[in-house]
């Protein structure tokens, strides 16, 4: 094999596990971002209603699923 023919097969490979590994992520950000918005809505909800205690365990949930899926996907944030 060519020097070319060698690059061009890698390129490929390489395309075709990037592709791959943004079918796996992707589906998992439009749930995970539903869910954090909902942690976060509730939580302003309990902090407008002087719950605080309440407010405060949702905030720290919704920024738990933010954690999560930023080490999922820091793939994608380059």
């Amino acid at each position: 094999m060519n020097t070319k023919r060698i690059l061009l097969t890698w390129g490929g490979v390489l395309l075709l596990v990037s592709v791959f590994g943004g079918l796996y992520l992707g589906p998992q950000a439009n749930p995970t971002r539903a869910a954090k918005k909902a942690h976060f809505v509730k939580a302003f909800e309990f902090l407008s209603a002087r719950e605080s205690d309440m407010g405060l365990a949702e905030l720290k949930k919704g920024i738990e699923i933010e954690d999560n899926h930023t080490h999922l996907s820091v793939t994608h944030r380059q």
